[in-house]
Order: structure tokens, then C-alpha cells, then sequence
């Protein structure tokens, strides 16, 4: 079933800014690259990168759970790995996450941000390469159809902002609701 891309996103760190893309190279099987490929844990959450498994993202801090992730804006250089965070009314943030002191530091400066919001110590997780801190343990790529926004929008009777949904594909073309029968197909 033909679609156009209308937008594509990442969200380099899971749960923080989504960011554009003109495009992207994809293979069968695997990940949209540098997306959540960072999270941060909001106390333990029993991750192991030498085992890794889907964790549920009430245990990283992540809009859904923490609204004040909203005030905090990030952007990530692909080529050095280094993040720039910044939040009204605190200093901008500026380091490579791939680092295990600047990781800290970026957990600090969350924590400051974020304050008595947050459950636990923070932590920042790298996500080996065959992994990432999708919301779903069988995710790779995230397609949203704008068609079933448009339609739930209608049977709700207000707008759905696309970006709410956090996902990488936004597609134009097909029918309300046909990404229904696509979930795990390759190459359908």
C-alpha cells in the first residue's frame, strides 16, 4: 500500500524533543538511527546493556509521566554525539551524552530542572546497538497514518496534534485506520 512522507522525526532521548529530518536511510529490520538511543531512567529501572529488554517508560522520565518535561528543549549533533538542553530559567546544558561524566552532568542538570517532580536519582542510558527505549518491545519505526488523526479528531471533536503521538513516519495517502494491518509487516 503506497503512503507519502509528509514529516519524519526522531527523539534522540526518549520522552524529550522530537526532531525533524529531511530523510532517512532504513533497512529491513532495523532502527531509525539516533532514535531513543539515550533515555533517562527516573530511579533504577532494572536496565542492562549487556541483556537488554523493553522497559515500560513509566520508569523514565518522559512527558506522559513528568509534565515538566515539556519546558525542556534538546537537539543532538549526529556527527559528535553532544546534546544541547536548555529550560527556562536555568543555564543551558551543553555535552557529549556518549560520555559517562557528561551523562552525569546531563542527569544533574535534569534533576535541577525538573526538581521534586522526579521519583528517583536520575541516570542516563546508552542503548546498545540492537536496542532502543521504544514503548513496545517490537518496535523499530513508528508510523502514524494522518488520515485515523484526522478521524479521531473528528469523533472527538477537537485537533490532535500529530507530534503528541511521538512517532518517526507521518504518511499521507492511505485510508483512516489502514496501518491497523501493517504492524510487524516488512516491505508490505
Amino acid at each position: 500500500m503506497a503512503a507519502s512522507v509528509q514529516s519524519i522525526w526522531r527523539h534522540p532521548i526518549k520522552g524529550f524533543t522530537p526532531e525533524p529530518l529531511d530523510q532517512v536511510s532504513l533497512e529491513v529490520g532495523g532502527r531509525l538511527p539516533f532514535d531513543r538511543l539515550f533515555a533517562v531512567e527516573d530511579g533504577p529501572s532494572g536496565f542492562d546493556p549487556a541483556a537488554p529488554r523493553h522497559i515500560a517508560k513509566q520508569r523514565f522520565t518522559v512527558l506522559a509521566k513528568i509534565p515538566a518535561v515539556a519546558r525542556i528543549r534538546t537537539a543532538l549533533d549526529d556527527a559528535t554525539r553532544r546534546l544541547t538542553a536548555t529550560a527556562p530559567g536555568h543555564p543551558a546544558f551543553e555535552g557529549d551524552l556518549t560520555d559517562a561524566v557528561q551523562g552525569e552532568a546531563f542527569a544533574a542538570w535534569l534533576g535541577a530542572v525538573l526538581g521534586d517532580q522526579v521519583s528517583g536519582p536520575l541516570k542516563l542510558l546508552q542503548a546498545p546497538p540492537a536496542h532502543r527505549f521504544m514503548d513496545d518491545d517490537q518496535g523499530y519505526v513508528s508510523i502514524i497514518n494522518l488520515a485515523s488523526l484526522e478521524a479521531l479528531a473528528e469523533a472527538m471533536g477537537q485537533p490532535v496534534d500529530p507530534l503528541r503521538l511521538r512517532g518517526n513516519l507521518y504518511v499521507r495517502d492511505w485510508p483512516a485506520w489502514a496501518e491497523a494491518g501493517l504492524a510487524g509487516a516488512a516491505g508490505g
